[in-house]
This record gives C-alpha cells, structure tokens and sequence, in this order.
C-alpha cells in the first residue's frame, strides 16, 4: 500500500509522522495528505505503529514508516544481515568486503519481501574451516542480485566437509541474478555448487559461474533438486547449461585455458 493509499483510509483528524530510515520526514494531519508531494506520496508503506481509531492530540502520533529503495552502505556481515532483515529497507549495497568463518555461511534472506543486494565491486566471502554445511547465501524469500560497479564476487565455502553453495535458494524462495563473479575453491570431498536451487527458483540474466573445486564430491556451476533454474544470460566454466536454458536462447561453447566456457545469449 502507497502512503496516499493508507492517508486516504485514515480519520482525516489524525496526526501522522512519515519517517524514512527511522528518521521524520513530515508530521501532518491524515486529512491533509493532498498537500504532501506525489513523490512521496506514491512510496510503499513498510509499517504502522500507533493507534487510528480515534484522533489524537498533538502530543502524540501515529507513525508511519516508509520502504527504502535507496541502498544502505554495509561493511561487516553483521550490518549486513541486520539490514536484509529490516522489513522497511529494500536495497542494501557493500561498501567493504566481507568475510566470514560462520556455520551458516554469510547472509541468510529470509521471507520479508523483496530485497535487492548490490555487490557494488566487492566480496562475499564463506571460509568455513570446519562445517559439514555451508552456503553463502541462503534465500527464503525474493533476492535481486545486482552488481553496478562491476567486480563483485561471492565465494562459496572453503573445506566444507559434506556440501558448500555460493547461493541456495530454499523451498519457496526466488533469486534473480543479474551480475557478479561467483566462484567455488573447495579442497574437501564435497559437494560444492555455485547455485543450488533447493526447492527454489534462480532466474540468472548475468553474471560469471565458475567451480574451481577440486575435491572428489559431485562438483556442479548449476544443481537443481525440487527447484528450477533457468538461465537467461550469464557465463559457466565447466557446466553446459543447456538443460536449464529456456526457448529463445542459445549456448556457445568456447575453449580457454584448458576449460570450456559457455555463454547464454539470444537466437
């Protein structure tokens, strides 16, 4: 729902704060909502905290608080699980590198709508030492993977024992991929995939997959068990991906230092 939208079904006596990031952008009545700009008018609310059945005084407010589609900048995995868990932020943008030697990978995205992550020319990074299971990032929700400075990467997990993934997509979940470089270097007896569509669906439109593993586990760029993948664009070392490649594109396979490279492109 739009702030016009929720401002129009409101008792026109009510006073209302708008805030954005947690920070007040107007504090107006409910009824005079034709005098706020479009622009902000036509922003998505992501919630509503205070009582609306009955006018209140000015001493107090109802809030309403407004989704972001303006990145918030994250350095540490920390910042950035808690900003993809945050209900009123929708982008969230690298600003450093991050690394983690955690158990359950880095980031985990869960069922709170759509979320966009920019890689923005930096890393992900999963060096478990010591897990059977890990991958990167794991999604339950709806994932938007965008790259906009170029070089950004996400690396699966590092001496997995069992099973390592750059991206897993959960029962239920939907990853769109539209950049990023994202790489697998398992050295244990795993099986370690680039993306894994565990039940989910991952549209990938871009981006670089290349499995460097070298352990003696089941290696793949793309596995898919009671999910779907389908490849709209992209480049793959190592994995043709014709099966997941819908009507309408095309593979071209090429050799270059010692491996096969194959490009999605249109007829």
């Amino acid at each position: 729902m739009t702030l016009k939208d929720l401002l129009k079904t409101m008792d026109s006596r009510l006073l209302v704060r708008v805030e954005w990031m947690s920070e007040p952008i107007v504090t107006v009545r409910a009824g005079s909502w034709m005098y706020l700009d479009d622009a902000l008018l036509s922003v998505e609310v992501a919630a509503i905290e205070g009582a609306q059945s009955m006018p209140m005084r000015d001493d107090g407010a109802v809030i309403i608080r407004l989704k972001s589609d303006i990145p918030v900048y994250v350095k540490t995995a920390d910042e950035l699980q808690a900003m993809m868990d945050n209900s009123s932020i929708n982008c969230i943008a690298l600003a450093a590198d991050i690394t983690a030697d955690d158990d359950q990978g880095i980031l985990c995205v869960e069922n709170l709508g759509e979320k966009t992550l920019d890689l923005n020319g930096y890393m992900l990074a999963a060096t478990n030492g010591d897990c059977e299971y890990v991958s990167a990032i794991t999604v339950y929700g709806i994932l938007n993977i965008i790259d906009t400075a170029g070089g950004g990467e996400v690396y699966g997990g590092k001496y997995a024992s069992d099973t390592a993934n750059c991206i897993e997509s959960k029962s239920g979940a939907i990853v769109n991929i539209y950049g990023g470089h994202y790489a697998i270097n398992d050295l244990a007896e795993a099986s370690v995939s680039n993306v894994y569509a565990n039940g989910g669906i991952v549209n990938i439109y871009g981006g670089y997959f290349e499995n460097q593993a070298m352990g003696t586990g089941d290696n793949s760029v793309l596995k898919s068990e009671d999910g779907m993948i389908v490849c709209y664009g992209g480049i793959y070392v190592g994995q043709d991906p014709a099966e997941f490649t819908p009507c309408g594109k095309q593979v071209i396979a090429s050799n270059r230092n010692y491996s096969k490279f194959y490009r999605v492109v249109g007829k």
